[in-house]
């Protein structure tokens, strides 16, 4: 009987199919395989802390709009936007949210999962009304959710009132000019 395949070092017969199914394996098992222990590996957007939260309502008959801006340092911004049409002026006061308080709304935003949620809720039939914008910023990315007369899922309105529930608690003075 002849042999079609090698002969290895100390005596041992592989044959080609199984040495090339071992190679597949091997190679299977690798691409397969997580980072090597102290690798280096990609941070996810995910993992990144939240930097700031803002809440902003208007509407086309409103004598004022309102923007109110949360940051993870501790400052908190709310700006009243006046309209010459209404006579009403514009006006900036700061404060200082509590750093528990910027946590557990970054905490609601993950639980809520913000980042997943559409860019925009509203009737399409409907172009007048008060609208809602709340944003996020992690890293480098800002999630803007719009909505118009309510729309949108319970997560958007539960972080909206936990947002408000956190603004009552700041004592806001004018900012600095």
């Amino acid at each position: 009987m002849s042999r079609t395949y090698p002969r290895l070092k100390g005596g041992h017969d592989v044959s080609l199919t199984r040495r090339a199914w071992a190679q597949c394996l091997l190679v299977g098992l690798c691409m397969c395989a997580g980072p090597l222990v102290g690798a280096p590996t990609a941070v996810s957007a995910s993992m990144l802390p939240i930097s700031q939260i803002s809440i902003e309502r208007d509407c086309f008959g409103c004598a004022s709009g309102a923007l109110l801006v949360l940051r993870a340092d501790g400052t908190a911004q709310r700006m009243q936007r006046g309209k010459a049409r209404h006579g009403t002026q514009d006006l900036a006061t700061a404060g200082r949210v509590r750093a528990e308080d910027f946590a557990a709304l970054a905490r609601l935003v993950d639980a809520q999962q913000f980042f997943t949620l559409a860019d925009e809720y509203q009737d399409p039939d409907l172009r007048d009304g008060p609208w809602t914008i709340v944003s996020v910023v992690r890293g480098a990315q800002e999630k803007r959710v719009f909505r118009r007369d309510e729309a949108g899922p319970v997560a958007l309105k539960l972080l909206e009132l936990r947002i408000d529930e956190v603004a009552a608690k700041i004592t806001f003075s004018a900012a600095p000019r």
